[in-house]
């Protein structure tokens, strides 16, 4: 449908040999199911807003149950004297703050699962591009960020809450896309080419 109104508003713009050029698609990555939650304190809490990073690996069937371990802005200073092998990472961002290699970071550590938390007001959900770890990343809201921090926080002494968390990705082989475009006309011999990315 978006090829087919490409090509009519192209065409509508005075462009000539207006074209849909099809293209073979690698296996595309494709989020099934996913959900986080966090228990603790004798209580327990859904993080809506967790959306797993783009390409993100998926977990085995039924999800996995990971201590939460709080690491900051997940620098080498907020990693000292933590072992996250095999745990649930919980590192938080800020527009405007250096790239600190945070989530790679924790992937090196061993980190099990991780989470990236926005510091921008609100509980936005959004998608990273691929993180490149092997544990799966998810991204959450700031809201939710600062929820995990505060019961992490809660336990003190005592044993760290747990994280269950479930991913279960597919790889859809075998779909095309459509490079749209077209040539306008000009006053010179020089060509132009209009092309929908």
């Amino acid at each position: 449908e978006t090829n087919e109104w490409l090509l009519a508003k192209f065409k509508s713009l005075g462009l000539s040999d207006v074209h849909a050029q099809p293209l073979d698609l690698p296996p595309q990555w494709m989020p099934k199911s996913w959900d986080v939650t966090l228990t603790g304190g004798g209580r327990t809490i859904h993080l809506e807003s967790a959306q797993p990073d783009y390409y993100a690996n998926g977990l085995p069937p039924g999800g996995l149950e990971l201590d939460a371990v709080y690491a900051g802005l997940g620098t080498e200073a907020d990693f000292a004297g933590k072992d996250v092998r095999g745990k649930a990472v919980f590192i938080y961002s800020m527009l405007g703050l250096a790239e600190q290699n945070a989530v790679k970071r924790a992937d090196e550590k061993g980190a099990a699962v991780i989470f990236e938390v926005s510091m921008l007001p609100g509980n936005m959900r959004y998608q990273a591009y691929p993180s490149g770890t092997k544990a799966p990343a998810f991204t959450f809201g700031n809201d939710d960020g600062v929820l995990a921090r505060q019961m992490i926080e809660a336990a003190k002494d005592g044993p760290a809450p747990k994280v269950k968390v479930t991913l279960d990705v597919e790889k859809v082989p075998n779909l095309k896309t459509a490079l749209v475009w077209g040539t306008l006309p000009g006053a010179t011999d020089e060509t132009i080419y209009i092309a929908a990315h």
